[in-house]
């Protein structure tokens, strides 16, 4: 059975798993761009100020020490039929 490529970059999204800094991000959110880490997301929602800019990189140290939890869905149905029709089913 040959394999089917599945491209995974679409429809990511992210929250915090962890409570520091008042768990800034505890529903999901959006995240910017795909791969990713915490802090560009983060800032794309508007949750952080720019690291690089002044002193906002000493108010997202917490970031790096928070845990983060990432997930995206996608559609198996298209994989199952075709693995069916190629099993003669």
């Amino acid at each position: 059975m040959p394999f089917k490529r599945i491209a995974l970059n679409d429809k990511w999204m992210f929250k915090q798993a962890t409570t520091l800094n008042n768990s800034t991000a505890t529903e999901y959110h959006s995240v910017a761009q795909f791969p990713t880490v915490s802090h560009i997301d983060l800032l794309h929602n508007g949750l952080i100020k720019d690291p690089y800019v002044d002193m906002n990189e000493l108010e997202s140290l917490w970031v790096n020490d928070a845990d983060w939890t990432y997930q995206t869905t996608f559609q198996a149905a298209d994989l199952v039929a075709e693995s069916a029709s190629h099993a003669g089913m």
